[in-house]
């Protein structure tokens, strides 16, 4: 879509389309100045103001653009504290705040003011790049005594005890317009001075966050990845490096007519289902790949933005339109789109338009790079299929008195990268292990494979640690430095009823006693990433009635047509609940669960369930 496009195509590749959005959406507007609160700590500004009502002898309270406070009024006398209520929140306090501060916005001049109670104020906006952020008031003292009826008009206005107000309006100081007037430029200048020297920090930290999005992309022309990869990476770095609402990618077809959306970040699937460009008829598109950057200030309401319906229903308001140019040329855009109106500055199209080159080339090496990849994948699937997945499961679970054990794997693909086994160690104990390599496919097994027989090997004794640190030196020697492993390595000594467990890195296996829950943690990072690694060691006692669950992510990290994820909470609910069953039942009703919950959608990983009880 349009970006513009005037027409609806079919593109198989929407069909499978991965909604890619932000996990945490900061309600802060895309290029808004941040608020006051978000460019120095409220604790650090209320240290800093307390002092300076300390140092003056007077009230003071800092509120936000819309009149709320931002700190807790300093100096405050009884009086102002009984009208204002708690957290000074009063609303005719708040209008009154922020008329007085339209009148220092207005005239740029700290005003005085005075307030519905009749305590006179002064009020000093606070601004930045000449734009309101809040507003600093000082004051809450009258020109001249109240007056009795004035104090009991208010008492019964705002519902106040008459006596009390009448006691708190006698201890109210009368301070005279030249000090308050004289106090209030000082913090206002105060004030303004510190806020414009935090903002700087904030545009520095930005300006370092788009240096980081060029170099990141700088680092994709050199990373093993594939195209689908870098361009979701491209995509997501730029909303977040420029803050931004969305962006999309589109990349050329072989016939040079369509650009087909390879990648979003933060947008609807049914934006998404908009389908193609077609580039004769897409006149911004055409601009960009011939190197013209192009913006446009409000899609839902620019003639040369075909879809304003859509664009207003996902929040969309101002476009950048830049091509994506290789040495042979250009290749396809990336669209920007902010959620308000927005003049995209020279800077921030430059900026945009060189992660937009590095980007071209990045992309053709991901090409190339799956290309190869593909290939290799075909080659050794074929040759070593049969061999590298023959017997390595055990057949059977172990039969133990008073323990119930079950298993159960299910591979998303034809090789799968999980691993679980049972090792006899003698002497009444035994070994349980379950494990997820990186990577699917061939290498994803082979991996598997090797990290078998090397614990098959290194198992022995009950000191678990020892076991999980010789299988990491041994595959840190031995595999790619894009190869690690997760393990849980777990030794059941029948005798005493205990678990010895060292985790390498893997979904921590659950214990459930009652309503109890406890996560069996212990251990280190993942095996295979640095061969000097750490790791420890625990023990836990069984009790009756207890069950372990082992499982992989493939478990948790299912997701449904939705794109909600089964999660860690419902799999404990789900054990709570039919904690009554034995093992190999309660294995395949929460398999029954998962496949339910997925409504269809293909299996995106291994699973692998262990489940021991104690009888």
């Amino acid at each position: 879509m349009d970006d513009s496009a005037g027409k609806k195509y079919e593109m198989p590749i929407l069909k499978q389309w991965r909604v890619r959005q932000p996990t945490d959406l900061s309600p802060e507007k895309a290029y808004q100045i941040p608020k006051l609160s978000e460019l120095l700590d409220v604790s650090v500004l209320q240290q800093i103001q307390d002092w300076a009502a300390k140092t003056a002898g007077i009230s003071i309270l800092i509120r936000d653009a819309e009149g709320f406070p931002i700190t807790k009024p300093s100096q405050s006398n009884e009086f102002c504290n009984l009208l204002a209520g708690e957290g000074h929140m009063n609303e005719k306090c708040r209008i009154s705040n922020i008329k007085a501060a339209a009148v220092a916005r207005n005239t740029g001049r700290p005003q005085k003011y005075t307030c519905h109670a009749g305590l006179t104020q002064f009020a000093a906006s606070i601004k930045i790049e000449d734009q309101f952020m809040g507003t600093i008031v000082t004051g809450d003292r009258p020109l001249e005594p109240l007056t009795k009826d004035h104090v009991i008009r208010l008492a019964h206005e705002f519902d106040i005890d008459e006596d009390k107000l009448l006691k708190a309006a006698e201890k109210v100081e009368i301070w005279s317009e030249k000090t308050m007037n004289s106090t209030i430029h000082f913090l206002y200048s105060l004030a303004n001075t510190l806020f414009t020297v935090c903002y700087q920090g904030y545009a520095l930290r930005r300006r370092v966050r788009e240096l980081t999005a060029l170099l990141e992309t700088s680092r994709l022309l050199s990373s093993a990845l594939g195209l689908q990869e870098v361009l979701d990476s491209i995509a997501e770095g730029m909303v977040k490096a420029l803050d931004v609402k969305a962006c999309t990618i589109r990349l050329l077809d072989e016939e040079d007519k369509n650009l087909e959306l390879m990648s979003s970040y933060n947008l609807s699937s049914v934006y998404l289902e908009e389908g193609p460009v077609l580039l004769d008829e897409h006149p911004i598109c055409q601009e960009a790949m011939k190197g013209k950057s192009t913006t446009i200030s409000d899609v839902s309401s620019d003639p040369r933005f075909s879809y304003p319906d859509v664009a207003q229903s996902e929040g969309l308001r101002s476009m950048l339109c830049v091509g994506i140019m290789s040495r042979d040329g250009a290749i396809g855009t990336v669209h920007l789109y902010t959620n308000e109106v927005h003049d995209f500055t020279e800077d921030e199209i430059t900026l945009v338009e060189s992660i937009a080159n590095q980007a071209a080339v990045a992309i053709q090496s991901a090409k190339f790079y799956e290309e190869s990849i593909e290939k290799q994948r075909i080659e050794r699937e074929l040759e070593l299929a049969g061999e590298i997945q023959s017997a390595l499961m055990p057949t059977t679970a172990p039969v133990i008195d008073s323990y119930d054990i079950k298993a159960k794997i299910v591979p998303c693909n034809q090789l799968s990268g999980d691993l679980y086994d049972f090792i006899n160690l003698g002497e009444g104990r035994l070994a349980l292990v379950i494990a997820d390599v990186s990577g699917k496919g061939a290498p994803g097994a082979i991996l598997m494979a090797t990290t078998r027989v090397i614990v098959k090997a290194e198992a022995e004794g009950v000191n678990t640690a020892q076991v999980v640190d010789a299988t990491n030196k041994a595959l840190c020697a031995d595999t790619r430095a894009t190869e690690f492993v997760t393990m849980f390595y777990s030794v059941l000594d029948v005798e005493t009823s205990s678990l010895t467990f060292t985790n390498a890195g893997h979904n921590p296996p659950i214990l459930f006693r009652e309503d109890e829950t406890k996560f069996l943690e212990s251990g280190g990072i993942p095996l295979g990433i640095l061969p000097k690694a750490l790791y420890d060691q625990d023990r836990t006692r069984l009790m009756k009635g207890d069950i372990v669950l082992f499982y992989t992510d493939g478990v948790t990290e299912t997701m449904n047509s939705n794109r909600d994820i089964f999660g860690l909470d419902r799999l404990i609910e789900l054990v709570q609940r039919y904690n009554f069953m034995d093992s190999k039942s309660l294995i395949e009703k929460l398999y029954d669960e998962v496949i339910n919950f997925s409504d269809g959608e293909p299996q995106a990983d291994d699973l692998t369930l262990i489940a021991l009880k104690v009888m």
